[in-house]
């Protein structure tokens, strides 16, 4: 079913109407209710309207058989979920897909989110959250594909703009690594990993100075956070035998120790 299909308020099981003509033949539409679930009980075979039921042009259920028989009419059906049961079956898909995927279980955790996205095309979180699982199975372009899809749902989606960014600093692509970066940081200004990243864009690309002054924005979002970090990173050996990076560590370590602590 195609996101465009309207929930309908009528809780009616069936309805026929008659769609504009296109070329020789005229749909006649019957439209069915049904839970999640209960498609797979669904009979294929589509039963001819009530005896007092015409369609918008006036024709009776006569009228209609002999068009059919004519060949002139075309029955189609169409499935509409309740659009309650639709968000609750869609949450559930959610909620499973990211169990699965803390257990790491991301094949089984992948599954839910696409079945979640046939069910509520339009939630950001699933798109983003297959991406991860992409990113996770080391699938870098499809997880960049994914959060294309995400931003489309919300442009302002700050957590797809930073994996984006990344991704492509996995591909040293230093540009839009840095664009979508900073595309993240105006949405989430006081977020110390998106600093920290961008730090490390720059040391990548050799420029210690700025590589060091974003740095230095990342520690003073959050030192304690920022330093587990850095000592973590493999890719910053070189930076951390650095005087520069010495003198900013022990400044960093300086200012933590002086905090006063909080009573309880």
């Amino acid at each position: 079913m195609g996101s465009e299909m309207c929930i309908r308020d009528s809780k009616k099981p069936v309805l026929w109407e008659t769609k504009l003509e296109t070329m020789k033949t005229i749909d006649i539409v019957r439209i069915q209710y049904l839970s999640v679930g209960e498609e797979k009980d669904f009979e294929s075979s589509i039963p001819l309207p009530e005896e007092d039921i015409t369609t918008v042009d006036g024709w009776t259920r006569e009228e209609i058989i002999r068009k059919i028989d004519d060949g002139v009419l075309k029955l189609e059906v169409e499935l509409y979920y309740k659009q309650e049961d639709v968000f609750e079956e869609g949450m559930k898909r959610m909620n499973l897909g990211n169990t699965y995927f803390q257990l790491g279980n991301y094949k089984a955790a992948s599954l839910e989110y696409e079945e979640g996205i046939k069910l509520l095309p339009d939630e950001k979180r699933f798109y983003f959250n297959l991406g991860l699982v992409y990113y996770k199975t080391g699938f870098f372009l499809e997880s960049l594909k994914m959060m294309e899809k995400c931003l489309k749902k919300d442009r302002k989606y700050a957590k797809a703009y930073y994996f984006r960014g990344i991704i492509y600093l996995l591909y040293k692509s230093w540009a839009n690594s840095l664009n979508n970066f900073k595309k993240a940081l105006l949405l989430e200004p006081d977020n110390p990993k998106i600093y920290y990243n961008i730090s490390c864009l720059y040391f990548k690309r050799g420029d210690l100075k700025r590589g060091l002054y974003w740095l230095n924005k990342a520690f003073e979002k959050e030192p304690q956070l920022i330093i587990n970090q850095v000592f973590k990173d493999k890719d910053l050996e070189k930076v951390r035998s650095t005087d520069e990076f010495k003198e900013m560590i022990n400044e960093v370590r300086e200012s933590i120790s002086e905090k006063p602590e909080l009573e309880a």
